[in-house]
This record gives structure tokens, sequence and C-alpha cells, in this order.
């Protein structure tokens, strides 16, 4: 085989190969995206969670809240307490414990275990954790 065969066989395969890189980056790039991109960390400030209330007069208890727990923030509202976990794994099992008492969105749950909620109070305090969340 002469060396201008060898040649045009190095560049038959450089069209495919540049082709399968290029869908493996935007296979890499759609898992990304559809794990959560840049939205993944957006949401890990319960300051701004909680803003979106005039009702709930969020206290910030972290100390108190998450003395024995996984959690990292704890905010105290009249109607729950509002906990941010370092991972949603962590956020998940918590959640799991409370059970009907409790709702998790990502890695923050709300924890309302030994209140006594009306319908729209529960509605508004469970509206405030998901308020950042595209229902479409």
């Amino acid at each position: 085989m002469s060396i201008q065969a060898t040649k045009k066989a190095d560049r038959k395969w450089r069209g495919p190969l540049v082709i399968v890189a290029i869908l493996v980056v935007i296979v890499i790039a759609g898992a990304w995206y559809l794990s959560g991109g840049f939205e993944r960390d957006r949401n890990n400030n319960l300051r701004d969670t909680l803003s979106t209330s005039t009702t709930l007069d969020p206290q910030e208890k972290t100390q108190e809240l998450c003395a024995n727990d996984l959690c990292v923030e704890g905010w105290s509202t009249s109607s729950g307490n509002f906990l941010r976990f370092d991972s949603q794994g962590a956020a998940e099992q918590y959640a799991t414990y409370l059970g009907d008492e409790g709702r998790r969105w990502k890695n923050i749950v709300l924890d309302m275990s030994g209140q006594d909620l009306t319908f729209e109070q529960k509605k508004e305090v469970i509206d405030t954790l998901f308020a950042q969340h595209d229902w479409s």
C-alpha cells in the first residue's frame, strides 16, 4: 500500500469520526441540561424561596432546626419549617421520614409536622416551596 493510499484511508475515517465526536458532545450536553443544568443550584437560598410569601413571617433558625439533622439551613414559619440539605438525596430521605406532613422540592424540605393547618394555609406554604418550580 502506498503512502498516498494510506493518506486517503486516513481521510476516509476523518469525517465519520468528527460526526461521532459531535454526537457525543450533543448527548453529554443534553444529559447535563435534562439533569438541571445551570438551574441545579439556583434554589440553594431559602431566603429567596421564602421571600415569595407575604404572610409566613420566616425566621432563620438554622442552629435549632439543623442541630440533629443533616440540613445546612433552616427557617421557621407560622405554617412549618423549611430545611435545606446538601443534596437532593438527603432531602428525599428526610421528607420520606415526615410522610404526609412533609413536602420536598430539590434539596429543600417543608416540614409541617405538628401544624394544624387549614386547606388555604397548607396551599400557601406548599405554593411557597414550589414557587420556583415550572409546572408546564
